[in-house]
């Protein structure tokens, strides 16, 4: 969602949650 802001964590977190 919007807890991993860690390079590629937020990337894939992002897309995850789309």
């Amino acid at each position: 969602g919007i807890l991993i802001f860690f390079g590629k964590g937020v990337l894939k977190d992002l897309l995850d949650n789309r």
